[in-house]
């Protein structure tokens, strides 16, 4: 007989939220090249739910300005961040919010293989929430 071990952080991994707004902290943000290998950049956010029954519970996200829903996520976060871009484009520091906890609402959505995970479907200021 062989004994698994789970900790309170790996369950809280596959922890599929109820929808609705979340105080999240933004933990890290790296842009790593694609896996496609065509040079384009995507955007690695570590982010966890802050209180409530959810806390601790870590969501990922990768965004990429290829697709319409990612990129207004990004605009999303350049506002939350106080750095708004505006019809002429621009450009937007992210290390201003890590360590920051910031609003989202969550929704389930599901992963390459059909598993459920949690979602960020808009961000908004922490003080809307």
């Amino acid at each position: 007989m062989a004994l698994v071990t789970l900790s309170a952080d790996d369950v809280k991994k596959v922890k599929i939220v109820d929808p609705g707004k979340y105080a999240l902290l933004i933990e890290k943000w790296e842009v790593k090249p694609s896996s496609k290998g065509d040079g384009s950049p995507v955007h690695h956010i570590s982010q966890r739910i802050q209180g409530g029954e959810f806390d601790g519970v870590p969501i990922m996200s990768f965004l990429s300005k290829k697709m319409n829903s990612q990129l207004k996520l990004l605009m999303q976060l350049s506002a939350v961040a106080g750095q708004i871009v505006g019809d002429a484009g621009g450009q937007f520091d992210t290390s201003q919010l890590e360590g920051k906890v910031i609003g989202a609402y969550v929704v389930t959505g599901q992963d390459q293989s059909g598993d459920d995970q949690n979602v960020i479907n808009r961000y908004f200021p922490a003080s809307d929430l």
